[in-house]
């Protein structure tokens, strides 16, 4: 009986589970105090790894715009030394060579550290920073920092204290050498005195052609085209293209067209943004007080042709059509404010007829569907931009039957331009059709015919610039560079402007090594 009660004694057996119990949950514990840890030392290595790539990436950074910075001053000094060697002398000068010395000149020979980073957990944020000139033809400028972490304060320039653990990331900036273009007709050879003008008679993407004694008395210059001389044609400039010139061999001799050939591309100028937004807003006003109206629409009235009709004008309006007949001589009173006028249909003034425009302020015309100016809009004596047309329509304005004068600015949308005899225009004449064409006859005397998107045809005299998709010059038609024209208004912003010369650089992708 006493075995039997030994046997199934279970005193002291919960004593061996609970310690069993304490030595699991320790062990577990310790493990994860061990996970913990580790993961805590893998997030903080993460988070410096990361930090010294922000590091390094900024860095290179703040060192690329001081590069920018070393770029835009070289150009800037070369072409000043240019302006100031006389011409006889300047083709015994690489100013391209001048242009790259400058710049390594004035780029460091050693790396330099940077360490304008607040500090973060007790640690120095640092970088070391190489430039070095990668190649010259084409020039390409190679920017290396390399970002990392001191627990102390520097105590030695860069490369030496570079710790172990780091990032370096690099950056190639391209500079384009194809300054020969803007160098040479700058200032006197065809730099004009009017603010932000191209130095160029003709600018296109595609082909200029010219033929029969067409002519273009300044440079011109086609960014991935061929330019085409036929028959006695010929540009009196600087000549610039991508391609082969393509002329008769006794006329490139002649005219020693091979040694005024440049390589160059100049940037491309895009279409103005058009004000749709200004045609829905004008679209809510009043029709203007003081004129004589037939159910929004105005008129000229039958009185005899030498009779004027003052109409007042002095803020916002709309109107459904206006017309002036033949014959007939308006003026429109604007005083000194900037009045927009939106016309919802037709706005036509007929042939012999005038609508003279008084005051100094600013006339713009939104015209949404018909245009056509036959007869006299302002005056010769009057800014040309400080009237202006807008035409949103899809159909081709009538400009002109060979007695028109338009002392204004025409920007049309979308449709195609056809000006006979020049149209008078006296203005800009902004165009985002296929076609610009004009024809022989009055001579317009207009700033610029912006048209990026279209094919310009000229057949008859034009002083300014043409900026076009492509250009056709054809009879006796003729460009002349006009040193002091106004840039068009259509938004200050899309001024053309080539003074800058943020085109000289093009940045490559960053990279990590």
């Amino acid at each position: 009986m006493s075995q039997k009660y030994l046997c199934k004694n279970e005193h002291g057996y919960t004593f061996v589970i609970a310690l069993f119990v304490i030595v699991l949950i320790a062990v577990l514990g310790l493990g994860l105090m061990s996970v913990t840890s580790n993961t805590l030392n893998t997030t903080k290595h993460e988070r410096n790894d990361q930090s010294i790539f922000y590091i390094a990436e900024a860095a290179l950074n703040v060192k690329k715009q001081e590069v920018y910075t070393i770029v835009y001053n070289a150009y800037d000094w070369t072409r000043e030394k240019h302006k100031k060697t006389k011409k006889e002398d300047r083709d015994k000068i690489d100013f391209v060579k001048m242009f790259i010395d400058k710049i390594k000149d004035d780029i460091p020979s050693q790396p330099v550290s940077y360490s304008n980073f607040e500090p973060q957990f007790n640690q120095q944020p640092e970088a070391c920073i190489k430039v070095t000139i990668e190649s010259e033809s084409p020039l390409k400028i190679n920017i290396e920092s390399t970002g990392y972490l001191l627990d102390s304060s520097p105590t030695a320039s860069c490369p030496n204290n570079i710790v172990k653990h780091n990032r370096t990331v690099e950056q190639i900036i391209d500079v384009d050498l194809n300054l020969k273009l803007l160098t040479d007709i700058d200032g006197e050879n065809g730099g004009g005195n009017g603010p932000n003008l191209p130095n160029l008679a003709v600018q296109t993407t595609g082909n200029i052609r010219l033929e029969g004694s067409a002519k273009i008395d300044g440079s011109a210059v086609s960014n991935s085209g061929s330019i085409y001389l036929e028959g006695s044609a010929n540009i009196t400039g600087a000549v610039g293209t991508s391609q082969p010139l393509d002329a008769p061999d006794w006329l490139i001799n002649r005219e020693k067209l091979n040694d005024r050939l440049v390589d160059t591309k100049v940037p491309e100028i895009s279409l103005p943004e058009f004000p749709n937004s200004i045609f829905n807003t004008l679209a809510s006003s009043s029709y203007p007080k003081d004129f004589p109206l037939t159910n929004g629409n105005y008129a000229a009235g039958s009185d005899p042709p030498h009779s004027r009709e003052l109409l007042t004008l002095t803020e916002d309006a709309k109107l459904n059509n206006f017309s002036v007949p033949d014959g007939k001589r308006i003026t429109i009173d604007i005083g000194d404010k900037t009045v927009n006028l939106l016309v919802e249909n037709t706005f036509s003034i007929g042939s012999n007829a005038t609508v003279n425009i008084k005051g100094n302020g600013k006339l713009n015309i939104y015209v949404k569907n018909s245009l056509t100016i036959t007869g006299t809009l302002g005056t010769t004596n009057r800014d040309p931009n400080n009237i202006n047309v807008y035409y949103a329509g899809t159909k081709i304005p009538k400009i002109d039957d060979g007695g028109s004068l338009i002392a204004a600015s025409l920007y049309a949308e979308k449709s195609d331009l056809a000006l006979s005899g020049g149209g008078g225009i006296s203005g800009n004449i902004v165009s985002g059709g296929s076609n610009v064409t004009i024809g022989g006859g009055r001579k317009p005397t207009g700033q610029y015919i912006l048209a990026p998107n279209a094919k310009v045809s000229l057949g008859g005299d034009f002083k300014g610039v043409i900026i076009a998709q492509s250009y056709l010059g054809n009879g006796y038609g003729t460009v002349t560079y006009a040193p002091g024209i106004v840039p068009p208004p259509f938004p200050p912003s899309s001024t053309p402007d080539y003074s800058d010369p943020e085109h000289l650089i093009t940045e490559e992708d960053l990279m990590e090594i």
